[in-house]
């Protein structure tokens, strides 16, 4: 225990002299900002600032510990290969005591991505290079209280290297967080920055340099690209159609009644900020009338059968605003493509009477969408599609409210290619069309329940 102490209050005594001497150097305001942007800032936001701290100092010292706390910043965000990246500029461009606690945490991050064996290279490289440094120390230490953690598998690659010396190392194979890495099951838990290796000074030689840094392409690695959505949902009718002496109110002047029916959502990862996004509902209602009414000139009285079918199919883009702590902004803009059909009938003396109305109405719409972690097992995500457009004898108005909880297992501590989760939630949507001669204007709203793949 008093190890364990004295260890932490080595890396708290690291960080401190860190702090002070980049505070005494012009890089320390860049650097304060950069520490305020974590609150509220997006990945890319953050990174770019602690990216302008380090290159305003040519200490490399203070580059170093500059770089390091936007690793462990990155290792917060699960964003294993950037964190890799940097880790790895951190033993190019900092000091010989930077490098034994960055390589081990580019070797934390490699474990989370499931690649098992450059994490092991990481190890050997750091057992025979630096085999004073305290980390092993560190290692096993966090053993003791989880031996199933991140840092208990690498405890363990540490202890495999027994004997190994610096000869045997070739520094300038470090590998590079460019390379995919295998298709390997990552260790079951996930690496809290308060558990970053300390940095501790040696007397060693600094590696050689290793490839260079690809930051834009890191943000992304390890990001499911494609997300799937397939929901049913129970929803009621409501609405009226008005059309050619019809003048209908379907949640009042017939029996239709709520119907389980499905929807079905596609979210693509185009880049960092951006989604490519595709939206279908089908809803298939019939009932029968409760009111005597005309429609073309022919007279339906009670009974007769109703029948309403509409789809709907949207396309549009989501750009990612603002991330604050778990929970991503993001904006909304596209367009819906609305069908929909009636169909009425009734039986008379000589045979049937029917009647059919069909209209087909495209609606461009304006939102906003948040989304974000509750916990390791629970999630939600929340959105509001809204517009309307008023020009003549034409008109249009869309609202479309859906949120939802996700419930899955803890992908942070057990990353999988394929990510599931069960979806729960409530959605109401309502679309106005008018044109000349006709309204349609229909409304859905109930619970829903389904599945959501990422991958």
């Amino acid at each position: 225990m008093l190890k364990k102490v004295m260890i932490r209050i080595m890396a708290v005594a690291v960080i401190v002299s860190g702090i002070s001497s980049c505070f005494a150097q012009g890089a320390g305001r860049a650097f304060e900002d950069a520490i305020r942007s974590r609150a509220t800032g997006s990945v890319e936001e953050v990174t770019a600032k602690f990216m302008d701290a380090a290159g305003q100092t040519s200490d490399k010292t203070q580059k170093g510990f500059v770089l390091s706390t936007l690793a462990e910043f990155l290792m917060e965000k699960e964003e294993w290969a950037a964190a890799a990246d940097v880790y790895q500029q951190v033993m190019r461009e900092g000091a010989d005591a930077n490098i034994p606690g960055a390589c081990y945490g580019a070797a934390q991050a490699w474990l989370m991505m499931g690649n098992h064996e450059r994490a092991k290279e990481l190890c050997r490289i750091l057992k025979a290079k630096y085999p004073t440094s305290g980390i092993e120390e560190f290692a096993n230490q966090m053993k003791a209280d989880a031996p199933d953690s991140v840092h208990g598998m690498l405890a363990e690659y540490l202890a495999e290297f027994e004997g190994v010396t610096g000869e045997t190392v070739d520094v300038t194979t470090l590998p590079a967080a460019e390379v995919p890495p295998a298709e390997v099951p990552a260790p079951a838990e996930s690496v809290p920055a308060v558990a970053s290796a300390p940095e501790v000074v040696t007397d060693v030689t600094a590696a050689e340099p290793v490839t260079e840094p690809a930051a834009e392409k890191a943000v992304e690695a390890g990001r499911p690209r494609i997300t799937l959505q397939l929901r049913g949902w129970q929803s009621d009718l409501a609405g009226r159609i008005e059309s050619r002496g019809m003048n209908l109110n379907l949640s009042d002047e017939t029996n239709i009644d709520d119907q389980n029916r499905f929807a079905m959502k596609a979210a693509w990862n185009i880049s960092s900020k951006n989604q490519l996004r595709l939206d279908y509902m089908h809803f298939d209602h019939s009932g029968f009338l409760k009111k005597n009414m005309t429609f073309d000139n022919l007279n339906y009285g009670f009974g007769a059968l109703l029948n309403i079918e509409a789809r709907f199919f949207d396309v549009g883009f989501a750009r990612l605003i603002r991330e604050t702590g778990d929970v991503a902004w993001r904006f909304l803009f596209g367009g819906k493509m609305s069908h929909a059909f009636m169909h009425v009938e009734q039986r008379i003396s000589g045979g049937f009477r029917s009647g059919e109305l069909t209209q087909d109405f495209p609606i461009p719409y304006l939102g906003f969408e948040g989304q974000g972690k509750i916990n390791a097992n629970a999630g939600f995500n929340a959105s509001l599609k809204y517009f309307t457009v008023e020009q003549g004898d034409t008109a249009g108005d869309l609202t479309d409210l859906d949120v939802a909880f996700l419930i899955g297992r803890d992908y942070a501590k057990m990353p999988s290619d394929t990510e599931w989760y069960g979806s729960l939630g409530y959605r109401y949507f309502l679309l106005r069309g008018r044109t000349t001669d006709e309204t349609v204007k229909v409304s859905y709203a109930g619970p829903t329940f389904g599945v959501e793949s990422r991958f």
